[in-house]
């Protein structure tokens, strides 16, 4: 059995894979843009960099080129939403998640506080199938 990734191997893998699907650079990532071609697979990157390490929002952030922790928050959040209501993000995310084998850190986070309200069954659902 391979050894389990580092946290900083996960989120390398994590940006590989969104970054090549979205066609986009880190540096496109990284920059101060709200491009929806540069700021979709930066948001996918905070939510499945938080759902998949203890990397806190504010480290998040800082890694995507120095944004607020409350941008990641809303990042979290939109891709959620997008999650529930768009069939084409819930497939990518769960294809995502499922190619790079990325596992929830903390089971509980899926239901926090961080998240409440904005989590439908369908989603969770589609979440714990991945997993």
């Amino acid at each position: 059995m391979d050894a389990p990734l580092s946290v900083e191997e996960t989120i390398n893998r994590i940006e590989d894979a969104v970054c090549d699907y979205y066609n986009v650079t880190m540096d496109m990532v990284r920059m101060k843009c709200r491009k929806r071609h540069i700021v979709e697979p930066r948001q996918v990157m905070m939510y499945l960099i938080k759902l998949s390490t203890n990397k806190t929002l504010e480290h998040i952030g800082e890694h995507l080129g120095g944004k607020d922790h409350t941008t990641v928050l809303h990042g979290c959040r939109t891709i959620l939403n997008l999650v529930e209501t768009q069939h084409n993000m819930r497939e990518y995310i769960k294809s995502t998640i499922s190619y790079l084998s990325l596992t929830p850190h903390d089971k509980s986070l899926v239901h926090s506080e961080l998240f409440k309200g904005i989590i439908s069954k369908k989603v969770d659902k589609a979440l714990s199938l991945a997993v």
